[in-house]
């Protein structure tokens, strides 16, 4: 193996650590491109805290000049409609199944891309363009390079899923988008009951049309063992929250996304008096229409928000009083970020208590 395929192999190895990025760096500094190395740094330095603000905006300046330089590097990469990067890295390819099947090796020895979208927000790739090539993809000897697959919008059926999800080489997938891919509880199924998914940690799942038992077969699967799950505008319920509370798999969750799920005051009860989800740094409850000041009091009072990094809460029907609960929580972290809107914040709030909020906690948004 050469020093450039170790190299890629350590990324992918270690995706979500800086370390291999930086060697990365290093890399092709030694090549003689010393303006490509320093945007990978910057970008990585961007990302953590500053005590100096006017430092924080020299380096984000001196980064926009070279991300105006190096943001279409990769355009060249046949069969691609979009490369995206971590920390200025090449990481992530949008390909059609078509070409991926063509290209997608190739791509894997270029770069070290460690995930595929079959479909983006910004990508419209016909409808079951993956399903079409299913058992084909199955048989690539390049998945054992990927960490991440997304399947946004309706490029699969449930029976293409299963036959990707089988490949022989799929062995480390650690991310999983199913997004705006209306697969169901059949779905569901099939991830609960695949084996090779016991290493997946980040499961996406937000318009997929799972129900409260699509809720109850995954939280029941022996395989997997989530770090982050979301479920946001699937109309769920505060059944499903009970079962997502009483779940012991979900006991390592660290994000927890149920945007517009249509949870009410029973659902957050469940939550927050949950054995098992006492890890949570992430938690969206944002545009549960139905929750009121006795949600806010368990959210407020309970030990599971202790570990909070990020709360999303805005289009919540609150005023001044729930915020007060907030507040005073003996259990939310002064370096939250609370997501309130800040618009909301001022429609809804008297100025002591937009005061006191921003005074407790480290970001408002």
């Amino acid at each position: 193996m050469s020093s450039e395929a170790k190299l890629f192999e350590t990324i992918r190895a270690q995706y979500t650590q800086w370390p291999p990025y930086r060697a990365y760096a290093d890399d092709v500094e030694q090549q003689g491109d010393p303006d490509y190395a320093e945007y990978i740094r910057l970008e990585y330095r961007l990302e953590q805290p500053f005590e100096d603000e006017a430092e924080r905006r020299q380096m984000k300046k001196r980064f926009d000049k070279l991300f105006r330089k190096y943001c279409n590097q990769w355009d060249d990469i046949t069969g691609a409609t979009n490369v995206w990067s971590t920390w200025g890295v090449p990481t992530n390819v949008v390909m059609q199944a078509a070409a991926f099947l063509d290209h997608g090796e190739q791509v894997c020895q270029r770069l070290p891309i460690w995930g595929i979208w079959f479909g983006s927000p910004q990508d419209h790739f016909p409808p079951g363009h993956v399903e079409q090539h299913a058992t084909a993809l199955a048989q690539l000897p390049c998945w054992s390079h990927f960490r991440e697959i997304n399947f946004h919008g309706e490029c699969v059926q449930v029976r293409g899923l299963t036959t990707v999800l089988s490949a022989a080489t799929l062995t480390r997938l650690a991310r999983l988008c199913l997004a705006s891919n209306p697969l169901g509880d059949e779905a569901a199924a099939v991830l609960a009951s695949t084996p090779a998914l016991h290493t997946l940690t980040d499961l996406q799942l937000e318009h997929a049309k799972v129900s409260t038992a699509g809720v109850k077969t995954l939280t029941a699967s022996p395989h997997l063992r989530l770090q982050s799950l979301a479920l946001h505008y699937d109309q769920l319920g505060d059944e499903a929250a009970e079962i997502l509370a009483n779940a012991p798999s979900l006991a390592g969750l660290r994000t927890l996304d149920l945007l517009y799920s249509d949870i009410g005051p029973e659902g957050v009860k469940a939550l927050m008096a949950s054995p098992y989800l006492t890890q949570l740094t992430r938690l969206s409850l944002a545009g549960n229409g139905r929750l009121n000041a006795e949600a806010m009091h368990a959210l407020a009072q309970s030990p599971n928000v202790a570990k909070l990094v990020k709360l999303d809460l805005y289009n919540w029907d609150f005023g001044d009083a729930d915020m007060k609960q907030l507040i005073e929580s003996p259990h939310l972290s002064p370096t939250l970020n609370l997501n309130i809107s800040k618009t909301a914040m001022k429609d809804r709030l008297s100025g002591k208590v937009q005061k006191a909020l921003k005074a407790r906690f480290a970001t408002i948004t």
